[in-house]
């Protein structure tokens, strides 16, 4: 836990640091973007220099997986970020070998596993992974809870004066309006449900916002309620979370403590920064996406 705050904080305080008060930004692209980015970057202890390489190879490789209309420059873009990425991180592997530190890509260098060590194209696909998948969720959910926290802006103010609502605020944000909307599974037998049989084999989409809002569940399920008693807060980040947020069972997201981390320490950093942010005038948040969905754009004035 001190690993992961002491991480998020010097980047926490790396974003804010800049803005004035009576700015107007949006605060996507000032700080949740860049937020779950730049963590990922100093946990494997690559030069603060390089953090907007790193998010600029970052962006490309999230718009080739989402390249649903198959754009070539999207593509052909995607696959020379993939690479540049993996050309950066040869020397630096080699580096963390010969002389280990403390950082992730040292860990990875040197562990062994049944007497295996990865090899450097290994150690390659970890760090692509982690990059894609512990940012682009933690990026949209700090899209969604803001435009939650400022469309009525009595929420943030009661936040800002109850702390112990930063959990309810970033739980009740994963179950109205999860990062990812749904994802695919295929079946490894036949399912019977609700009368009707799926075959082995079949590809299925298990849409999560859909069972965040089971009305037979929650009360209100399309409202978003700090003080939901329908959901353990609680037990938010773990498998026994009452969303779907995260995934469920041996499905469940590697990465949650490190969400938690990012999402309650920006919060509580916003909060003391910036105690009359709001939304800029006539401005009004819209959720884009189909598989990862979540504002688009947040202009705020601080």
């Amino acid at each position: 836990a001190e690993i992961l705050d002491g991480t998020v904080e010097r980047v926490v305080d790396l974003l804010l640091q800049p803005i004035r008060p009576g700015e107007e930004f949006d605060i996507l692209e000032r700080f949740a973007h860049l937020l779950p980015v730049f963590v990922i970057a100093d946990m494997l202890a690559l030069p603060k220099s390089d953090y907007r390489r790193f998010w600029d190879w970052y962006t490309a490789m999230i718009a080739f997986l989402s390249n649903l209309a198959r754009d070539p420059r999207v593509h052909e873009r995607g696959v020379a970020a993939a690479r540049e990425l993996r050309e950066y991180l040869t020397p630096i592997i080699a580096q963390r070998r010969a002389d280990p530190g403390t950082d992730l890509i040292s860990a990875l260098a040197t562990a062994q596993v049944e007497g295996h060590t990865l090899d450097d194209e290994e150690i390659k696909t970890h760090v692509t992974q982690l990059l894609n998948a512990g940012s682009e969720t933690t990026d949209k959910t700090f899209g969604s809870l803001f435009g939650h926290l400022l469309t009525d802006r009595d929420r943030y103010e009661e936040v800002a004066a109850n702390r112990d609502l930063v959990i309810p605020a970033i739980s009740e944000t994963l179950r109205l309006t999860p990062p990812s909307q749904m994802n695919g599974r295929v079946l490894a037998e036949d399912v019977e449900i609700e009368g009707g049989t799926l075959p082995a084999e079949s590809t299925v989409f298990l849409v999560i916002a859909s069972a965040n809002r089971d009305e037979a569940r929650f009360a209100d399920a399309e409202t978003y309620d700090l003080h939901r008693t329908d959901l353990s807060h609680a037990d938010a980040f773990t498998a026994r979370g009452e969303h779907f947020a995260f995934g469920f069972g041996r499905h469940f997201c590697l990465g949650a403590m490190l969400a938690r981390s990012e999402l309650q320490i920006g919060l509580d950093a916003i909060l003391d920064r910036f105690p009359d942010l709001r939304l800029a005038e006539g401005f009004t948040p819209r959720h884009q996406g189909l598989k990862m969905r979540a504002p688009a754009e947040l202009r705020v004035v601080v």
